[in-house]
């Protein structure tokens, strides 16, 4: 990719340039203007009553005045739920997310304090897997102003499956700096036998390109 190609891919707009990848379903109902996708990462569930139960942990750890919370869908990897709540002197501040919670038969997650966020594919066909990494990659850029995918590879072998994907993103200069573009491979290997999930993203920088006459200037 030339300089100008990489600074060309940083503008564009749409989220992700892969025709099949798969991003969250919305059900049949359309996200609002200033709704934005979310998942749960701390907890995977068995039955619509614990991810009920889920959400409602997750709406409280916002600190909401008063907040709603809405059944959209589910399909074999996840429920799905609408969250709107307002906080303390942001009565008029509406925030509304859609929130993605997984089956444990799915993909497991779990966090804790001493060992961080633990992921775990149980869905180990190849079709089930490419979707969950899908989901992934999606969540790692789609709240991310400038992130996009860009090209993604999946393989198989006896052991593990492999996905890459490439993304491209702005990084903004300082005080007298250009910004930069920025293109990545990120890796994530899973284990046939055991469902976890490595990710591979140091030294992940493939190129960086100067964008001129970006900088902010001192007044």
């Amino acid at each position: 990719m030339t300089d100008e190609q990489l600074i060309e891919e940083v503008y564009k707009t749409n989220k992700i340039d892969v025709p099949d990848f798969h991003i969250p379903d919305d059900f049949g109902v359309s996200l609002g203007d200033k709704e934005s996708w979310q998942q749960s990462t701390t907890k995977s569930v068995s039955s619509i009553t614990d991810a009920e139960k889920e959400i409602k942990e997750f709406a409280s750890a916002q600190n909401p005045v008063e907040s709603t919370i809405d059944f959209i869908g589910e399909n074999d990897f996840y429920y799905e739920f609408r969250l709107a709540y307002t906080r303390e002197r942001e009565t008029g501040n509406l925030i509304s997310m859609r929130i993605l919670v997984y089956k444990e038969s799915a993909m497991f997650c779990t966090f804790n304090d001493q060992t961080g966020y633990y992921f775990e594919i149980r869905a180990l066909d190849r079709d089930s897997v490419l979707h969950l990494l899908d989901l992934k990659a999606f969540f790692d850029i789609i709240n991310w102003d400038s992130a996009r995918i860009i090209r993604r590879e999946f393989e198989e072998t006896d052991n593990e499956y492999i996905y890459i994907y490439y993304r491209v993103s702005i990084t903004g200069g300082d005080w007298g700096l250009n910004d930069q573009a920025v293109i990545e491979k990120i890796k994530y290997v899973v284990d046939k036998a055991t469902g976890v999930i490595t990710c591979y993203n140091e030294n992940s920088v493939f190129k960086t390109v100067e964008i001129e006459n970006t900088a902010k200037k001192f007044k």
